[in-house]
């Protein structure tokens, strides 16, 4: 048995293990991303399927997290805050109202309903994110390159590495929730996460602007600024009401 499990390591993590290779790239800001469209793809996990393992691995770690109470998802909105807390809440009330009304639902019902069916939509949905980014990068980069499978790349970098840091965030908030329980102020949490986040993105972008592209320190700040705003931009605008109504129509019609 020993000898198996020494195997199956090696396989996995072993020096000529695709994965380990990919894995160390990876989270170099830049390199791997490099390496790829260099076509240095040998060694490496293609940007399709890390991004579906990363995306896999979040979703079932936060599916645990939130049997024990623990964990947050930044990408699962509730029917409550998309209808009052988004900017676009009055566009879709009335008409989500409306409908709820017409399949025979009363308000607080349906809430529920799409509340516990939401976290399963946003799981397949979340690939989307990343083709929103990967509009961004285009967007932004252009002039460096006009080839969509480029930015598609880039795209599902980006978005891996979204899903890394709150995955890592949400194991260091259910740490501290079970290191000091009702003492956790969650105001002060989510003002740490947004400021964090958007540290980290910052250095992130930058540094795999300048790795990218070899663009200038200062050309390689402000189009990592451009991209943050962007992104916030998409995710809390086109990615949420994308959700909303593709969970909105998954209830209406299998629930």
């Amino acid at each position: 048995m020993k000898s198996i499990l020494r195997d199956v390591g090696e396989i996995i993590w072993g020096t000529d293990s695709r994965l380990a290779h990919t894995l160390r790239d990876y989270i170099n800001p830049g390199i791997y991303t490099r390496n790829w469209l260099d076509k240095k793809q040998a060694r490496y996990i293609s940007p399709v399927k890390m991004f579906l393992i990363i995306n896999l691995v979040y979703f079932l770690s936060l599916s645990v997290l939130y049997q024990y109470g623990l964990g947050f998802d930044t990408f699962v909105t509730s029917f409550n805050t998309q209808m009052q807390n988004q900017f676009y809440s009055d566009l879709i009330s009335d008409r989500a109202l409306s409908l709820i009304e017409s399949g025979g639902y009363e308000t607080e019902e349906f809430a529920q309903l799409y509340n516990d069916r939401v976290f399963a939509v946003s799981n397949t949905l979340i690939i989307i994110f990343a083709l929103l980014i990967a509009v961004v990068l285009y967007i932004v980069n252009y002039r460096k390159s006009s080839l969509v499978y480029h930015h598609i790349t880039m795209g599902l970098y980006y978005g891996g590495y979204v899903l890394i840091f709150f995955l890592a965030f949400n194991l260091l908030l259910s740490a501290v929730i079970l290191l000091f329980q009702s003492h956790v102020n969650y105001d002060i949490w989510q003002i740490m996460v947004e400021l964090g986040a958007f540290l980290f993105y910052l250095v992130f972008s930058f540094v795999t602007q300048r790795r990218m592209y070899e663009e200038h320190g200062i050309v390689s700040f402000l189009k990592s600024i451009a991209i943050i705003f962007l992104i916030t931009l998409m995710g809390i605008i086109f990615y949420r009401f994308i959700l909303f109504w593709i969970t909105m129509a998954s209830v209406l019609m299998f629930s």
